[in-house]
């Protein structure tokens, strides 16, 4: 007995040195995981092949099992997430010997944080410790303060992630806490970011060793800065319903425009205009004001809807009204007709002088002005402003001359002649639509092109864009029920619309608009202002002119403004108007006017 049980002494020792000389599996990898499942793989040794494996691990969760004993990989399912998880691994021989176990940590994702909210700041306090000194100071800055909460539950975090896009030369700081708190690590704050930029935040936890980090999936959130207040805002120009203001955006950051409020809410600002003399500042115009009126204007500048922190503040005060009704009873694209009501003071006069001045509102060059006498005893007075600009924006100011004495100003008002009708340069067809180009008038002002399409499927709303600028209209097909019709719009006053079919060529010599084949001919290029189409020929004039959008001979008929007339029928164009040359009628600054009226007298030029 005392030798059996020194031989099995022996062969345990032998069998457990052997054990311990197995190796190991290799390689761990994981290739999946989830907040509640981690897959596990790893790899024979190199000197031996195992045909089992035994896996264990703790805190205790489930271990599917495997297709085959020697699969080289297990999954783990019901963790906690975000919890470090101890895995002991052995292999098994064929003939039951086992390798050393080998043992490491794994971890599901954790939870992510909750709740992300960005608030931009523009201030941060600064504690200042000197020895017995202590004091908070507060510091300007353009900045960011992201706050999350924590996940719910047990978690095992370490920490968190937290980055900006896009990535700036910025800096993250930790705020801290204040005496006797726990420190706070939900929050972050970035400063020394662009004003008007937009950012976007993300923030994961993350857990596991700082050599292999695992981190949950982010949460993101986006914010803009407001942008940089208005660098200036001067008013240049007061009257009694009008004032302008020039304007300069911020020199720091980014800004999509400025945006106006009125206090009151009087009136309507109209589209900027370049300052003619420093191009770098845009000059804006407000109409309909209140006469006597003082106005506090704030300009903000704003960044995709994010208006700038403080306004530019100023304040208007419009001139007090005229001692009359100056208003504007018709205008055209070359006329303004002013009305106004004579004050009773100057109907006892023989006779009352009125000076009328007029200057763009954009060129403060451009004035001039004119004399018209009024009898007395005439309390409504009526004047024609002929041979102005189309789509210029006056100012027209009334003064009062007495014989021997200085104007007196009387009354101002503003307004928009009808802009011209557009010029089309260009209209190629291109892949997927057309490129349609416009050039200015020949005579007149297009600050602005409206344009759109017609029939339009997709209910889309009018385009507006600017003279030489390449215009591409989508889905347009080359065909005649297509049609292309454009304005141009001055101060919203919108100009007489132009109709091309979506199949008409421009005449690279002439310019001319006209439907294919019929251009190199040089036909007429009369377009109905409507439908697009050519007006067809006459069966008995052949035409060789046009008439506003109607074609017409001009050894059989006469054209006077857009009307037509039979040549030899003794009637004179005046403007725009046939009048017959009697011994009772004349045409004077652009009027018909009886003789005994004094036609040499009435005009404005």
């Amino acid at each position: 007995m005392p030798g059996l049980y020194f031989t099995v002494l022996v062969c345990s020792v032998l069998a457990l040195g052997w054990a311990q000389r197995l190796p190991t599996p290799i390689g761990i990898t994981i290739p999946a995981r989830t907040l509640t499942m981690v897959r596990v793989n790893w790899k024979q040794p190199p000197s031996i092949k195992y045909t089992k494996f035994g896996v264990k691990i703790s805190p205790r969760a489930t271990i599917l099992p495997p297709e085959r004993p020697d699969d080289t990989s297990r999954t783990f399912e019901d963790l906690q997430p975000g919890i470090a998880y101890t895995v002991t691994l052995r292999g098994e021989t064929a003939d039951r010997r086992r390798s050393r176990p080998l043992r490491f940590h794994i971890w599901s994702e954790p939870r992510q944080p909750r709740s992300l909210k960005l608030t931009p700041i523009r201030e941060v306090k600064l504690a200042v410790k000197l020895g017995d000194y202590e004091d908070t100071y507060s510091a300007p800055v353009v900045g960011l303060h992201v706050d999350w909460e924590a996940p719910e539950g047990r978690t095992g975090l370490n920490g968190y992630d937290v980055r900006i896009e896009p990535k700036e030369d910025c800096a993250m700081l930790n705020p801290q806490p204040n005496k006797d708190e726990e420190p706070d690590h939900t929050s972050r704050i970035f400063a020394g970011l662009t004003p008007g930029q937009q950012y976007t935040i993300s923030v994961r936890t993350k857990t596991g060793p700082l050599y292999d980090l695992v981190y949950s999936t982010p949460i993101t959130a986006t914010a803009i800065i407001p942008p940089a207040t208005p660098y200036t805002v001067e008013v240049t120009d007061v009257g009694a319903t009008h004032a302008s203001v020039n304007t300069l955006g911020p020199l720091k950051g980014i800004f999509d425009k400025l945006e106006f409020v009125l206090d009151p809410e009087h009136g309507v600002v109209g589209p900027p205009s370049l300052d003619p003399i420093y191009n770098r500042f845009n000059v804006y115009t407000f109409t309909g004001l209140q006469p006597s009126t003082k106005y506090v204007l704030k300009v903000y500048s704003v960044s995709k809807g994010v208006r700038s922190w403080e306004p530019y503040t100023v304040e208007i005060n419009t001139k007090p009204a005229a001692p009359m009704l100056l208003q504007v009873t018709a205008y055209g694209q070359d006329f303004v007709t002013l009305q106004w009501d004579q004050p009773a003071t100057f109907t006892t006069s023989d006779e009352i002088e009125y000076l009328i001045g007029y200057v763009d509102i954009e060129d403060a060059t451009s004035g001039q002005t004119g004399t018209t006498r009024v009898r007395s005893g005439d309390f409504l007075v009526n004047v024609k402003v002929q041979q102005l600009i189309p789509g210029v924006t006056y100012k027209f100011t009334v003064y009062t001359q007495k014989p021997g004495e200085l104007p007196v100003l009387q009354a101002e008002t503003v307004q928009t002649t009808i802009p011209p009708k557009p010029r089309i340069t260009t209209l190629d067809p291109t892949n997927g639509g057309i490129i349609v180009v416009y050039d200015s008038p020949s005579v007149g002002k297009c600050p602005e092109l409206k344009v759109s399409v017609s029939p339009n499927p997709e209910s889309k709303p009018p385009g507006y864009h600017f003279i030489g600028q390449e215009i591409y209209l989508p889905n347009v097909p080359r065909e005649e029920r297509f049609t292309i019709h454009s304005r141009c719009v001055s101060n919203y006053l919108e100009g007489p619309e132009l109709v091309v079919s979506s199949r008409a060529v421009v005449d690279p010599e002439t310019g001319k608009v006209g439907d294919p084949p019929n251009l190199p001919r040089r036909a007429l290029p009369c377009i109905l202002a409507r439908t697009g189409r050519r007006v067809p020929r006459p069966d008995v004039v052949t035409p060789d002119s046009c008439c506003g959008n109607r074609p017409y001979n001009k050894a059989n008929q006469q054209c006077c403004g857009e009307i037509l007339a039979r040549e030899g029928d003794n009637r004179l164009c005046c403007h725009q108007t046939f009048y017959f040359a009697t011994s009772s009628v004349c045409c004077s600054g652009g009027l018909v006017r009886p003789k005994e009226d004094g036609c040499e007298d009435f005009y404005v030029r």
